[in-house]
Order: structure tokens, then sequence, then C-alpha cells
């Protein structure tokens, strides 16, 4: 599996609009000591709890990305940085420089999230959450959410997430959609048919291999 977004990018932001629209208007508290994010859902006394590894911190006043496991000055616990080690390994057999270096500036609109989703993709989280503070935001990975977990998808819900990841993120189409949808029916000319709640899933890729249309 390789430090990219074609893996991951479809798959982890499914799972980051489900857990939103789940918890809707909400508030989070960290508590590194136990591991976990614990979610209070406005206007009731719900919470949801979820365990977590720390991914890394965006500086909105230097626009810089500083690992978690490079973080030496919060002392955070080894327990909550098992994906350091496996995505440094991963980055030095890629050669990968820039996700294995200490820190390194932001050059892009939604960076952060680019490598918040890589991240938890390759150490099989179950998506990702942005803790925002005054003048950062701690990523976080959520290793795992009960309440959603058996979610199925839907058509609408799939349209979404291929719209909003073409949008936001600049990667390779055809291997991000495979890597979400799986095979296809069939795929006709430049056309791949899927199966999303028992109806036809039509994604239709240009000459470049990008996706120009959603049919359902």
């Amino acid at each position: 599996m390789s430090l990219s977004l074609e893996p991951f990018v479809f798959l982890e932001l499914e799972r980051h609009f489900q857990m939103q629209e789940y918890l809707g208007p909400h508030s989070w508290g960290l508590n590194m000591d136990d591991g976990c994010v614990v979610f209070a859902i406005d206007g009731t006394n719900d919470t949801v709890r979820c365990p977590v590894q720390i991914l890394g911190t965006l500086s909105y006043q230097t626009e810089t990305w500083l690992w978690g496991w490079n973080n030496r000055q919060s002392d955070i616990p080894a327990k909550l940085l098992k994906c350091g080690p496996m995505i440094q390994k991963a980055a030095r057999a890629e050669d990968t420089q820039f996700i294995a270096t200490k820190s390194f500036r932001i050059n892009r609109e939604n960076h952060a999230q680019e490598l918040a989703i890589i991240a938890a993709g390759f150490c099989e989280l179950f998506t990702f959450y942005s803790c925002d503070v005054e003048q950062s935001a701690l990523f976080v990975g959520i290793e795992s959410m009960r309440e959603i977990a058996n979610q199925e998808r839907t058509a609408v819900l799939a349209e979404s997430v291929l719209t909003t990841g073409i949008s936001m993120f600049d990667f390779k189409h055809q291997p991000a959609v495979r890597a979400y949808l799986g095979t296809p029916k069939k795929t006709v000319k430049s056309t791949s048919e899927y199966t999303i709640e028992g109806k036809p899933f039509c994604i239709r890729f240009d000459s470049m291999g990008r996706i120009s249309s959603i049919d359902h």
C-alpha cells in the first residue's frame, strides 16, 4: 500500500461524512491519557467516545504541518503515536521525503486534510477528524466508531463523496474509484457501471481518466 491518496481518499471521506452526519452540531474533548476523543451532541445528553491516534498538527499562523510523532513538546503518549513508525518506514521505502520530514510548509489548499487522509488510510484507521483550537488544528485518526460502523452506502452519499474528493484534491480518478467501489459490474467505452442500493451507478471518465459525470 502506497502513501498516496488513491487507495484511501474516497473511503476516508465517506466515513468522515457519515460521522459528521451522525454527530450533527457537536463539541469535542480530547483525553490523551485514555486515548479517546469524546463528542458531545448539541441539545442532548448524548456523547460518543472514540479511540484515536494522533496524526499531526496544522499551524494556521505559520502554515506548517508537524507530524504527531515529531511533536516533542506536547508529551503525547506513545500509545497514541503508533502510526509514526509505519509511515516513516513506508516513506523511506518510497523515498517520499516530504512526508518523512519533521515539519514542512503547507503549500496548497486542503493539504492538511490530504495528509490526514493518507495517514489514516495507510494505518487502517476508520477516518480522520480535525480538532480545531485558536491558532491550530490537531488532526486525529479515529480508530473506530461503532455507532456508524455498519451504515450502508447510498448512491447520494457516493456521489457526494466522489464530487467532493475530486474538487478538493489532485489525484488519479480511475484507480481511486476502483479502490472505493471495487471492480465495475461492466464497462462500456468510458463508462463504468457499479451497483449501489440495488441500482446502477454509472461513472463516466474523460480521455484523461478523470470523472466527467455520475448517473444513478
